[in-house]
């Protein structure tokens, strides 16, 4: 697990369990994150903010099966989900598409 604290960002890898960030991939993340804060979204630097970095986005099918509408964000956590961790985007895809949530 990448953990990385400076007086202006944190960063922590989570998921994959094993996730290792190298320096040249922070310090990229880092001056992007920067930069937008500075130039486009100036409370970015001034509150916590959770970023999610992927390769790539993968379609899938994991289905509200209750009445309703959402109301706000709403965050899952993939471990809890299917039991499992280390898993890559397709299959965590592949395997939503089998789950359904309330």
């Amino acid at each position: 697990m990448t953990e990385i604290n400076e007086s202006s960002l944190s960063l922590k890898t989570v998921y994959p369990v094993g996730t290792e960030l190298s320096i040249d991939e922070y310090e990229i993340v880092k001056n992007k994150i920067m930069v937008l804060g500075k130039e486009k979204w100036t409370n970015l630097l001034n509150e916590p903010h959770y970023y999610y970095l992927i390769e790539d986005f993968i379609e899938t099918d994991y289905k509200k099966t209750s009445k309703g509408g959402l109301m706000g964000v709403k965050y899952f956590n993939v471990n809890e989900i299917l039991n499992r961790d280390c898993l890559t985007t397709e299959q965590i895809a592949k395997e939503l598409c089998n789950k359904d949530w309330e």
